[in-house]
């Protein structure tokens, strides 16, 4: 029996690869991943922040700059600031950038990826929009995986 190259076989048919579901240079997005299991068997969850090469480049953000996320129910916005105190910023692709923070309650949650808008910049800050459905009570919506 002869060996079969992988390699060979690709260049035959082609690559076929999933379409990349990268963000979008001009807006900013927001889900809920799984994270760990925790040492007690439960599975954690992190909100994970997309923001578009466009925003990023626009108010002065890059890889590895600390940031925190604030924001508003009654106003439907949440809020991206510098704080050398907060989460460090992430290349998604080369030009997006990407804010993971593990999941509390009472912080919003997305059923799945929603895009946020409108987004603007206030000084060094980026402001964008959420929609309602994320801002229902956590604790209800995210339930604990064993």
């Amino acid at each position: 029996m002869a060996l079969v190259s992988m390699i060979e076989l690709s260049k035959r048919e082609g690559t076929k690869r999933s379409p990349k579901k990268s963000n979008p240079e001009c807006k900013v997005m927001y889900a809920i991943h799984k994270g760990h299991k925790l040492s007690d068997g439960t599975q954690s969850r992190v909100i994970c922040i997309s923001i578009g090469a466009k925003w990023a480049e626009i108010c002065g953000m890059k890889a590895g700059d600390r940031v925190t996320f604030l924001f508003d129910a009654a106003k439907g916005i949440g809020v991206i600031q510098p704080n050398a105190d907060g989460w460090m910023l992430t290349k998604e692709t080369p030009k997006s950038l990407r804010l993971q923070i593990t999941w509390r309650s009472g912080a919003p949650v997305a059923e799945s990826r929603v895009e946020c808008g409108p987004v603007t910049q206030d000084g060094d800050s980026l402001k964008f929009g959420l929609p309602r459905e994320v801002f229902k009570s956590g604790a209800q919506q995210m339930s604990v995986v064993r």
